[in-house]
């Protein structure tokens, strides 16, 4: 595989750079953090599919900071908080409807604190909360991230192509 030498956030839009190619590409999604790092610790992979004990991954983990602002990566309707934790509700997010041409896309964002409402229309790049600290819950040794999952036409899909283009991300 080609390694990845950059990853460039230039105007909301994510460029990867493939050092044996020299290409450069972008993802069908802006970026809802900057910058953009996939989490991998001791605790675990945040890649989609990554093992989880009898389960896997069903999202993409992405490195940040407690206060860290985070942006939706489409144009849409916040439409409902979600709580990852039914028993622990500090723990918070939500899920966002695309509208025009991210008609068809849900994109569900957890570890986060929303601090735009129910109802609104956003659009891609406007901040729609802060990051929280995961690591809380668990343990230091997890790296505090911001999981994202994304589903077009209802189908679960790895989020990582369309936040970092076609380029092998290992």
């Amino acid at each position: 595989m080609n390694p990845i030498v950059a990853i460039l956030i230039v105007g909301g839009v994510i460029f990867v750079v493939n050092q044996a190619a020299a290409a450069v590409t972008m993802g069908a999604l802006s970026p809802p953090l900057n910058p953009m790092i996939i989490r991998d610790d001791s605790q675990g992979s945040g890649y989609f599919g990554a093992p989880r004990g009898s389960r896997t991954h069903q999202g993409l983990d992405l490195v940040c900071a407690k206060g860290q602002p985070v942006h939706s990566p489409i144009d849409g309707t916040l439409n409902r908080y979600a709580s990852p934790y039914a028993d622990d509700l500090r723990w918070k997010g939500c899920e966002i409807t695309g509208t025009g041409r991210d008609l068809g896309y849900t994109i569900k964002l957890f570890y986060m604190d929303p601090q735009a409402l129910v109802g609104t229309a956003v659009n891609r790049g406007e901040q729609l909360g802060n990051c929280q600290a995961i690591s809380e819950k668990y343990t230091p040794a997890m790296t505090n991230h911001l999981h994202v999952e994304v589903r077009r036409g209802g189908q679960l899909m790895d989020p990582a192509p369309l936040f970092f283009g076609n380029q092998p991300l290992a």
